[in-house]
């Protein structure tokens, strides 16, 4: 039983060690994803005024 529980600990230990950098790993690739889709964004709304200038804004047309 106590080799049991001390398995159990380690595995539990290795796993609360995992914890922050998997938490920082998510936070970064949502922060990638938002800048990335800002970036579409910005592209999409300039190639739309190159292709109708009359038009002062992007988000009047949608």
């Amino acid at each position: 039983m106590d080799t049991f529980l001390t398995i159990l600990a380690l595995i539990a230990l290795f796993v609360l060690l995992a914890l922050p950098p998997l938490y920082w790993h998510v936070k970064d690739r949502a922060t990638d994803r938002r800048v990335r889709l800002a970036r579409i964004d910005h592209e999409l709304r300039e190639l739309h005024q190159r292709r109708s200038p009359n038009r002062d804004d992007y988000s009047r047309t949608n």
